[in-house]
C-alpha cells in the first residue's frame, strides 16, 4: 500500500491541475452571460475553443509519448529523451506563438473580434 501512496498523491495533484480550469470555466458561465452581450459571449466561446484546439498543436502529445518511452523496458538515456522532448516543445511553441502574433489582426477579423 505504501508504494501506491506516491502514485495516488501525484495522480491527484495532476488530476486537479487538469480539472480545475474546466470547473472554473463552468462556474463562470453565469457571470459571462450577465456581463457580456450575446455577440461578445460568442467571441469568447470562439476564443476558448481556439485555445483548446491550439493546445493540441502546442503539446502534440509529447507528455504521453515521453511517459510511454521511459516506461518501456530496455536501456535508454532518459535525459536525452527528456531534453529532446523539451526542445521539440519549446521550438514548436515558439514558432506557433510567432505565427499567432504575426497573424493576430487577420485572425481577430476572421472571428469577429476586431
Amino acid at each position: 500500500m505504501s508504494a501506491l501512496r506516491p502514485l495516488l498523491k501525484d495522480s491527484t495533484i495532476y488530476g486537479l491541475g487538469s480539472i480545475a480550469p474546466k470547473v472554473v470555466s463552468y462556474l463562470l458561465v453565469p457571470y459571462y452571460a450577465y456581463a457580456f452581450s450575446v455577440a461578445e459571449n460568442g467571441v469568447l466561446n470562439v476564443l476558448l475553443a481556439g485555445m483548446t484546439f491550439a493546445f493540441i498543436f502546442f503539446t502534440h502529445g509529447t507528455d504521453d509519448a515521453y511517459l510511454r518511452s521511459v516506461s518501456l523496458p530496455g536501456e535508454r538515456d532518459h535525459r536525452l529523451v527528456f531534453s529532446t522532448a523539451q526542445f521539440s516543445l519549446a521550438s514548436i511553441a515558439f514558432g506557433l506563438s510567432m505565427l499567432g502574433i504575426l497573424f493576430a489582426s487577420p485572425l481577430a477579423a476572421f472571428i469577429g473580434a476586431a
